[in-house]
């Protein structure tokens, strides 16, 4: 089902509002607060976050019925994601795509893509535990990984508690083994 040219302006404009927020809201976060993660890997086109994204809603929606159905309505409306259902949290809403193409794993409207979508894998960096679906070939790298190697493996823990350690605070591996 590919965007009208309509919905192509609609999401445009969209994307313009969203693409300011996000661009203001990592500005500030950069000024106050270090980068823990960079992101890592690349696409592997298993196509997970695309049959089943999930859109984290904030208090507002889930306190006025009004704002979350008004937001519903755009996601079905315009964005082509239709509601399924929560996933773990009433906060987390998850959708089904009607863009996504499960046989080329793509989308049909890529160029108008909701912002959501534009900024995907990046937006996780910004949790304290960044989640990736299974599969998924990007990863969060801790940005003191080399510090924190050392400093953890000079600890004299067992190899088990320093590779779940390490996996935990998203170290990245230098090829450097562990000592027996």
């Amino acid at each position: 089902m590919r965007d009208s040219i309509f919905l192509r302006f609609v999401k445009y404009v969209a994307r313009c509002v969203y693409g300011t927020g996000i661009y203001l809201h990592y500005r500030g976060h950069h000024l106050i607060f270090k980068d823990e993660y960079e992101l890592g890997g690349g696409c592997a086109r298993t196509g997970q976050c695309c049959e089943r994204p999930v859109v984290r809603v904030g208090f507002i929606a889930l306190t006025f019925p009004f704002y979350l159905q008004a937001f519903l309505f755009w996601q079905k409306h315009i964005n082509g994601l239709i509601f399924v259902g929560t996933d773990g949290s009433p906060r987390d809403l998850a959708f089904r795509c009607t863009h996504y193409d499960r046989e080329t794993k793509s989308c049909d409207s890529y160029e108008s893509r909701p912002g959501m979508c534009r900024d995907y894998p990046r937006v996780l960096l910004l949790q304290t535990k960044p989640g990736f679906h299974q599969g998924c070939g990007y990863r969060a790298i801790n940005r003191d990984s080399e510090a924190l190697k050392k400093h953890i493996r000079s600890m004299g823990l067992t190899r088990e508690t320093v590779e779940h350690l390490e996996r935990e605070l998203y170290v990245e591996s230098s090829g450097v083994s562990l000592p027996e």
